[in-house]
């Protein structure tokens, strides 16, 4: 089975890193996920959404503002069938996470 999750701020705990984990550990068939203005999380909590999710297709970061290369590389190397990312704001990264992102996801759209 396949699940999108839309999280808002006010639907997880305090623990917004343990939380993430927790759903990527819990629901491996996630394809999509919505995490737009989550500024406390960290890539602990993307690169488990990388390895346990690796049937991601959607994923929107925007202002998610401690997210690094690190993060992106993982998804793009563990969930290559990934097609919309949205890293709006996404400060930290640069242009290594956009190469490898066009270069393993071959249907992606950013």
């Amino acid at each position: 089975m396949y699940w999108t999750a839309i999280i808002r701020s006010r639907e997880l705990s305090s623990d917004t890193d343990a939380s993430i984990i927790s759903i990527s550990t819990h629901c491996t068939g996630l394809q999509s996920l919505y995490l737009w203005t989550y500024v406390q999380i960290i890539d602990a909590s993307i690169i488990s959404l990388s390895t346990h999710c690796t049937g991601m297709r959607s994923l929107n970061l925007s202002h998610c503002f401690q997210i690094t290369d690190a993060s992106i590389i993982s998804i793009s190397t563990h969930c290559t069938g990934l097609q919309p990312v949205d890293l709006d704001c996404c400060d930290q990264i640069t242009g290594a996470s956009i190469v490898s992102i066009s270069e393993k996801c071959t249907v992606s759209r950013y």
